[in-house]
């Protein structure tokens, strides 16, 4: 897209990305963040607005985040960024188009509503932040919904809508912010699930029974890190991982000549003939470092295994503490779904006259489904949890088509025997 600014000719350019999980419809919702563009340089938006219009968009129409990214560098409220269009360089006598909407915050659809019945203490939420500097350690924060985690209520017995909230935006430091909850929106709403690479749960499930490997999440991925043996490789993100490929090319003896233990992280690096890694003629190498290997890095969630366990029942637990460890590192704990029936200790003596129903979020569709038991259920329903990208609680269970997932606490509700909705998550 070109303008012309003060006599000069200047290019902007919207790079956007759809959600893997978003389907192609007959209304192009798909393409609603270049459609806003289109709508924001043919009106009088600063890019400031800019970014607003498309993340309130985003949010409202895909249930979605936005991340916005900006260059310029100059720390200020930036309305300035992208200019208006001189009106003498126009070549119709109409006006300007001009660009107004009803800002999100303003007007929460009812099934994003954060409800004092079902977020509390410690949930994820979004928060709509308007734009510029939080405080003088954030430096300049664009606009858009953010993830914000409640820390506490109002403590005003006649006013529960107030919440604490701490937010978080990219690698800058977390700030506190004061809101009311008719202002947010849920994590039910705005939840991001991905289809998960091919091969990964196969390989997560694999790796933890033979070597206790698990992977670590809370490395940030995409940055250049050396190794203790002074060896620079790039953190790759679990999802651009070749996990098939990696378990097709890793030898026994590879592996055994690697720590069995502990966390880990897929990185990718330039290799030399001399390398010990390189088993093909590729110059770049992907492959699973222990984070113990990287300097300057810890895990987020420890392996307090020293030796291998010889005995079956050992090995059993020492698996499933990998993979739970896993989960702990990317910020989810995980709890039972009968805490949403109202019977967590107790679950066969759940009233009858209530059943429990699970979004499923590919189809976006409520389903009937029952809770299983955290502490026995499979490796491989603990490694689906990586299909969710929120921080929170999590509980498996089992849909009525016989699929079985780990999933966010926010996508189970109790409603009714024999009455559901596919539409609202808030039914009591």
């Amino acid at each position: 897209m070109h303008r012309h600014v003060a006599g000069k000719q200047k290019q902007y350019v919207c790079i956007t990305n759809t959600p893997p999980y978003v389907r192609a419809t007959d209304e192009g919702d798909e393409w609603v963040v270049n459609h806003c563009w289109i709508q924001a340089m043919r009106a009088s938006l600063s890019l400031e607005a800019t970014m607003e219009f498309m993340a309130d968009r985003l949010a409202l129409v895909l249930g979605d985040q936005m991340v916005a990214t900006v260059s310029h560098g100059v720390d200020c409220q930036c309305n300035d960024w992208m200019p208006l269009r001189p009106q003498a360089q126009e070549t119709t006598t109409n006006p300007t188009n001009t660009l107004t909407w009803q800002r999100l915050e303003q007007h929460i659809p009812p099934e994003a509503q954060v409800t004092a019945e079902d977020w509390s203490v410690g949930d994820v939420v979004f928060y709509k932040h308007a734009g510029g500097n939080p405080n003088d350690k954030t430096g300049y924060v664009p606009p858009g919904w953010l993830k914000a985690t409640i820390l506490s209520t109002s403590q005003q017995e006649d006013d529960d809508n107030l919440l604490q909230l701490q937010v978080h935006y990219q690698d800058i430091p977390q700030w506190r912010v004061t809101a009311r909850r008719d202002t947010l929106m849920n994590d039910w709403y705005m939840g991001q699930a991905w289809m998960l690479p091919d091969g990964y749960e196969k390989a997560t499930v694999q790796l933890a029974q033979k070597y206790f490997k698990y992977m670590d999440y809370s490395i940030k991925p995409h940055q250049c890190v050396r190794t203790n043996e002074g060896k620079e490789a790039i953190i790759l993100d679990w999802r651009e991982f070749d996990w098939e490929g990696y378990m097709h090319k890793s030898s026994t003896k590879e592996n055994l000549q690697r720590p069995p233990f502990g966390a880990h992280v897929p990185v990718q690096w330039v290799v030399t003939t001399n390398d010990n890694y390189n088993n093909d003629n590729n110059n770049t190498q992907q492959t699973l470092l222990p984070v113990e290997w990287i300097q300057d890095h810890t895990a987020a969630a420890p392996f307090p295994l020293e030796q291998f366990p010889t005995e079956p029942d050992q090995q059993q637990h020492w698996v499933r503490k990998a993979l739970l460890q896993s989960i702990q590192s990317s910020g989810k704990q995980i709890c039972h779904a009968a805490t949403k029936l109202g019977k967590p200790d107790d679950i066969d003596d759940i009233d009858d006259s209530v059943m429990m129903i699970a979004y499923w979020p590919q189809d976006g569709e409520w389903y009937e489904a029952e809770p299983l038991d955290p502490e026995t259920v499979s490796l491989q329903i603990l490694a689906s949890h990586a299909q969710f990208t929120l921080t929170g609680r999590y509980c498996p269970v089992a849909y009525e088509d016989g699929e079985f997932a780990l999933t966010p606490i926010h996508y189970v509700r109790k409603t009714k025997r024999r009455q559901r909705s596919k539409h609202c998550p808030c039914l009591h």
